[in-house]
């Protein structure tokens, strides 16, 4: 039996032969006298795995090593709850495996980050390579991420490929919760190059970006297998550090929380999930979606008038009474679990599984920012990135500088598929 560095050591060679012919291909399609070589390689990554890593591809014909994350007994609400421990029990499975009201089988996530190759971003997940950031290619904001999963999605080179979507909220907090429930925490690349929560920790760095402190990025899937979600050299590597993650399926629209409800995002065109889409919706106290601009919903609100204040103090209620009024001013926690609810306002569980409010006990690490003027939404990227130190963790939520359209060095998106 192979020892986990054994494994590890089989996996990384793996992964890197695969990306080494993908980047042979244009824009990371192999050349088809590839095409044995890569079935071989897939087996092998398949069997070494246990069936948790697959290699899949998209719809342009561009491989993509995967995580398979099933619906198993650990999907189930009961078991991440700690059977009452971290928020009411409930028998019915999280978010990320219900789309349009049915069950799923499960979801896959991009095994690394998106990625870049000669200063062009793709929607893929790849081994070795820097993760992609700011602009080139596929624009890494909310709206760019979208836009590109139509143009992969109609592509018609491998029309058996998968149809895929960008990492949603959903998907990412179940992951968080796992890790709550499980009792491991990841860490990663969150202090240049290194991890701020164990030093000895390093990545290979990569890229030209650096300042005095060290290298931006490192090399995606390298480091230390507890920069893995799981610990295991099967996780998903990167959700604290490099970059931070967008997910789909949420927005701070002025102050009110917003969800696609469930994981139907995953399945949703770019126009669908625009700003403007009527399939965002609030949330009331008992748990129930509702209209956007509905009476009664959860927002974030400062806990007195911010003026041009930043880095202020804010909680969750139901009705706005300190709303901002410049778009200067910002919210932030130096971590989720010190959020408070308004006197008399029930936290409905919803935003706890989705780490947007404290659990009752174990609330993982996390920063956590807004902004709530009027006409303003803000879209949420989570865990982590180069620079975030003691701010990194899964319930991270960076919501105070992120529109619909703006991308920025310190975060990406990562693909996905339903099973």
């Amino acid at each position: 039996m192979l020892s986990t560095k054994e494994i590890r050591k089989n996996l990384d060679a793996i992964e890197k032969r695969i990306t080494e012919i993908a980047l042979k291909g244009t824009d990371l399609v192999p050349p088809t006298d590839y095409a044995v070589e890569l079935n071989t390689l897939a087996s092998k990554l398949f069997d070494l795995s246990n069936g948790l890593n697959e290699l899949r591809y998209n719809k342009l014909g561009q491989p993509m090593i995967m995580v398979n994350i099933f619906c198993d007994d650990k999907a189930k609400l009961d078991y991440l709850s700690g059977y009452g421990t971290y928020f009411s029990t409930n028998k019915g499975l999280h978010p990320a495996f219900i789309i349009n009201d049915e069950p799923i089988k499960g979801f896959r996530l991009g095994k690394y980050p998106d990625v870049r190759v000669d200063n062009t971003n793709y929607h893929v997940s790849l081994f070795g390579l820097e993760p992609a950031h700011d602009t080139g290619g596929v624009t890494e904001s909310y709206d760019g991420l979208a836009s590109a999963n139509d143009t992969i999605n109609a592509g018609t080179t491998n029309t058996d490929g998968d149809s895929v979507h960008n990492i949603t909220m959903a998907e990412y907090s179940y992951l968080g919760l796992r890790a709550v429930s499980d009792a491991f925490e990841c860490r990663g690349d969150d202090y240049y190059g290194t991890s701020y929560m164990n030093s000895s920790d390093r990545g290979t760095p990569i890229g030209k970006n650096k300042n005095d402190s060290g290298y931006y990025y490192v090399s995606t899937g390298s480091g230390p297998d507890q920069w893995r979600h799981d610990g295991t050299p099967f996780g998903v590597w990167g959700m604290r550090g490099p970059v931070r993650m967008i997910v789909h399926g949420y927005q701070l629209n002025e102050g009110e929380l917003e969800f696609i409800p469930n994981n139907n995002a995953a399945e949703m065109t770019a126009t669908e999930l625009a700003q403007t889409s009527s399939e965002y919706k609030g949330i009331l106290e008992d748990g129930s979606f509702v209209d956007a601009g509905t009476a009664l919903t959860m927002k974030y609100d400062y806990l007195s008038a911010p003026g041009t204040g930043i880095g202020l103090p804010f909680e969750l209620t139901n009705t706005l009474a300190n709303q901002q009024q410049n778009n200067d001013t910002y919210g932030s926690l130096s971590q989720l679990s010190s959020m408070t609810v308004h006197d008399g306002v029930t936290v409905p569980d919803y935003l706890r599984w989705n780490l947007m409010y404290p659990l009752i006990s174990g609330t993982p690490n996390g920063y956590c920012s807004m902004r709530n003027a009027v006409g303003m939404s803000r879209v949420s990227a989570r865990g982590s990135y180069f620079n975030g130190s003691s701010g990194g963790g899964w319930s991270s939520s960076f919501g105070n500088i992120y529109s619909f359209g703006n991308s920025y060095y310190s975060m990406a998106g990562r693909c996905a598929s339903i099973m």
